[in-house]
């Protein structure tokens, strides 16, 4: 008998490490089930991305902003259902979708297809029958997608393209190609973004609906515990797991940072994919189960990270006549040289984003005050440079930058704080602070780590798995990881 069995200090059917949205998910439905569930949080608080902290009265986001999948038809609205807890949250929609500045035009996203497609013959109505066979075939594109095997001629046409591809098709205007791929999606470039991928996130975002969380992030997080809690499994925070107890080529239980040794018939890992193989499982261990598995996640790109500038003002936004929730600003319409200068750490001339949760939920900051944070794609590392050196005069550069939306932004400014790419790793131990996992190209998709791992027993879930990373997928996989766990797959 090897040492891994031969002694425990707790024991459940199934231990789920992390409690980012996925493993929170993953453990909801498994307490449901009757699964005892032990779910353990290095942190003090859970969350993740989809966590929130409070400074001065302000709450912020610890990175994710908004939610899709909130509506009548959404997966999120299903899976709370489903779990007795839709009535313990409320979303709030963002209408319109956002605002977008390309160079020296604005232009408005509105929810829906069919009032973006009115909106962009408005705009361009030189291109009216152009605009029409492109929406309706990102339509027929997401439509078909859901559809069960085989694909669609749609989707066979489109499986191997990029959004550049699609989007060259059908428009000519150099301005409406910029305007309809201006939102941020998944820190890709038009040239290297799916063409799928793209169809699914504009159906995600217009057609569903983007959403705030009344109170913060945090309280989604919050929401899924108390469904764990309510069905007898048990959150355990500032308890991380160093090891997962391997023996004959199956996970047996866990070893935490206080020496407990936790046995489980499954294990869930909502950690990062590179920290779950090579770290929470040996090198050693996986080279014997799966000789290659560890050198093909090497072998994937990981998404871009970013950083956040997180703000406390009393600026007048009323008399701004700032009503969006969210504002996406480009320097030009070149997205393509825009990436390329974000990747090279120049964020003067990259994108970025600007977004106001207390526009339509008042209760994340104090009277008359609002919280506005500054998003930006941003590489892990900055050529010659260090993150500790460049931290402030970056974020310098990003608060002037918004002053084109919000003037004077800099003069109202009551709480500030600063996320770097490295902050982001440190906090969640998502790979060089990686914003969604993987990146989303087109030669990573059919490589993305399956849930069900080769070590027999242990499953991965959230966004370094095949399931997605929007908050809405990331839960949406932990459910697809309990379903597995409870039918044996």
């Amino acid at each position: 008998m090897g040492k891994a069995t031969k002694s425990f200090d707790e024991e459940y059917d199934v231990v789920v490490i992390g409690s980012g949205i996925g493993g929170l998910s993953c453990g909801a439905f498994l307490a449901k089930s009757g699964k005892r569930v032990k779910v353990f949080e290095r942190r003090p608080v859970s969350g993740g991305y989809c966590g929130s902290f409070k400074k001065d009265g302000f709450g912020f986001s610890r990175a994710a902003g908004n939610v899709h999948g909130c509506g009548p038809e959404g997966d999120l609205t299903r899976l709370l259902s489903e779990l007795g807890l839709k009535e313990q949250i409320e979303f709030r929609q963002m209408k319109p979708t956002c605002k977008v500045f390309l160079a020296d035009k604005t232009f408005t996203i509105p929810s829906g297809f069919d009032n973006w497609k009115g909106t962009l013959i408005k705009d361009f109505p030189g291109e009216e029958e152009n605009i029409i066979k492109f929406i309706n075939t990102m339509k027929g594109v997401a439509a078909d997608l859901k559809k069960p095997p085989p694909p669609s001629s749609l989707v066979t046409k489109y499986q191997s393209k990029v959004a550049k591809d699609l989007i060259d098709e059908y428009l000519t205007d150099p301005l409406l190609k910029a305007a309809v791929s201006s939102i941020f999606y998944g820190g890709l470039p038009p040239s290297r973004l799916p063409a799928m991928l793209y169809c699914v996130s504009i159906n995600n975002h217009l057609e569903h609906g983007c959403y705030i969380v009344e109170g913060g992030m945090q309280a989604l997080a919050d929401v899924f515990v108390s469904g764990i809690e309510s069905f007898g499994g048990h959150l355990e925070l500032n308890t991380g797991v160093v090891r997962i107890l391997v023996e004959d080529g199956r996970a047996i239980g866990v070893e935490t940072v206080d020496g407990r040794r936790v046995k489980a018939d499954f294990i869930a890992s909502n950690v990062a994919a590179m920290q779950t193989f090579g770290g929470l499982v040996g090198q050693r261990e996986m080279a014997a189960i799966a000789p290659d598995f560890i050198d093909k996640l090497r072998g994937l790109e990981i998404n871009v990270s970013s950083m956040i500038i997180n703000i406390g003002t009393d600026l007048a936004l009323d008399s701004l006549g700032i009503t969006e929730v969210q504002t996406i600003v480009h320097e030009s319409i070149d997205f393509e040289k825009e990436w390329e200068d974000n990747a090279h750490g120049n964020l003067t001339g990259s994108p970025f984003a600007i977004f106001i949760p207390t526009l339509v939920d008042p209760s994340q900051a104090p009277p008359k005050k609002h919280v506005i944070s500054i998003f930006a794609y941003a590489p892990y590392d900055l050529p010659g440079k260090h993150w500790g050196e460049e931290e402030a005069r970056i974020t310098d550069i990003m608060i002037k930058k918004a002053e084109r939306v919000l003037p004077n932004l800099s003069k109202h400014i009551l709480v500030q704080d600063t996320a770097t790419p490295r902050t982001m790793e440190k906090y969640s131990l998502s790979t060089q602070g990686a914003t969604s996992g993987w990146a989303g190209t087109l030669s990573n998709f059919p490589n993305r780590p399956e849930p069900k791992t080769p070590v027999e027993g242990l499953y991965l879930t959230g966004h370094w798995t095949t399931h997605g990373a929007s908050v809405g997928s990331v839960a949406l996989s932990g459910y697809k990881v309990a379903q597995m766990i409870i039918s044996g797959q």
